[in-house]
């Protein structure tokens, strides 16, 4: 599946505007609270920048594998087998739950032995700090899980392409007609529809509330039709994908198998399976645009926090 090769846009941004986390010299802060608050930022942001590069790889390690070996596909016969991709990036999320669940502990300790009095550079440094892990803890949460999403979707259109070519090629449902392809690779695709469309929807209304003002949308109470209108309206690179396509292929389709048993054989047709992976891939790459919005201005924001008092220190 060699499309979803181009999904990186999280690794290009990263590359282009995020530094691998710097040593910066400068005296300590006098106050106990304030150089606690201040190191322990430190370590939250060198954290959160080493989970994102090691998502990343793991992601396109992931689809290297796929591509050299032909687009590997589960196994038919073993359908619980799980690529390393998979299995890393469960392994990642099951690590770094625990320690973002520490480091929230831990600036709350702080942030209730907080004394904003003296007015200078490490106070206002100490506030950027709790401001900083406030505002990056969830959203590095919601980027490791979109990051196991993505290889979900791989995986499961892999699966399903496989499905396409014995049907299409290989003739080994010889009983079938093409018209039962909507059928035998409906769990895959069910799984492609849905962690697509989610990922949108919660990523999406996320981007919106962080960066357009006078827009907000409870993330229980969304739906991504909603959601693709505004990023439509407010995402200056919206007309970088093709968000009819998009409309068509992931909301329609996932409206018709949420409500309707009886539509199913029109999920995704044997001919229709390129054009519906495209649409998937333009999904998938508007969903990295935004989670790297949400996760690379902080970092760099605090690093330059971080900048400033080193020269203030020179």
């Amino acid at each position: 599946m060699r499309d979803f090769g181009d999904v990186a846009t999280v690794k290009i941004l990263l590359e282009q505007h995020s530094e691998v986390p710097r040593k910066i010299r400068f005296e300590p802060a006098q106050d106990p609270w304030q150089a606690a608050t201040i190191r322990e930022g430190q370590k939250l942001c060198k954290f959160v920048q080493a989970v994102i590069s090691e998502a990343v790889d793991n992601y396109y390690q992931q689809i290297q594998k796929d591509h050299s070996n032909g687009a590997r596909a589960i196994d038919i016969r073993h359908p619980v087998r799980l690529s390393g991709g998979i299995r890393n990036a469960i392994r990642l999320l099951e690590t770094v739950e625990p320690i973002l669940d520490q480091f929230e502990e831990s600036f709350e300790i702080l942030n209730s032995k907080a004394e904003f009095s003296q007015n200078d550079i490490y106070e206002e440094l100490a506030k950027d700090t709790l401001n900083f892990q406030d505002t990056i803890i969830p959203r590095i949460r919601l980027y490791v899980h979109a990051q196991l999403w993505f290889l979900w979707v791989v995986e499961s259109f892999n699966h399903a392409a496989r499905f396409h070519g014995l049907m299409k090629r290989d003739n080994d449902f010889e009983e079938l007609t093409s018209n039962s392809f909507p059928y035998i690779s409906h769990p895959p695709l069910i799984v492609v529809i849905i962690a697509c469309s989610t990922m949108i929807e919660e990523v999406g209304a996320r981007w919106l509330n962080a960066y357009v003002d006078g827009v907000h949308h409870k993330i229980d109470e969304t739906s991504v039709g909603c959601i693709i209108g505004d990023i439509e309206a407010h995402y200056a690179q919206s007309d970088t994908y093709n968000l009819g396509e998009i409309k068509r292929w992931i909301v329609d389709t996932r409206n018709e198998i949420s409500h309707y048993v009886t539509r199913r054989g029109d999920t995704v047709k044997l001919d229709e399976l390129e054009e519906f992976k495209m649409a998937v891939t333009q999904g998938i790459e508007l969903v990295a645009s935004l989670l790297s919005d949400l996760v690379l201005p902080p970092i760099e924001e605090f690093q330059n926090d971080l900048s400033r008092v080193s020269n203030y220190t020179q």
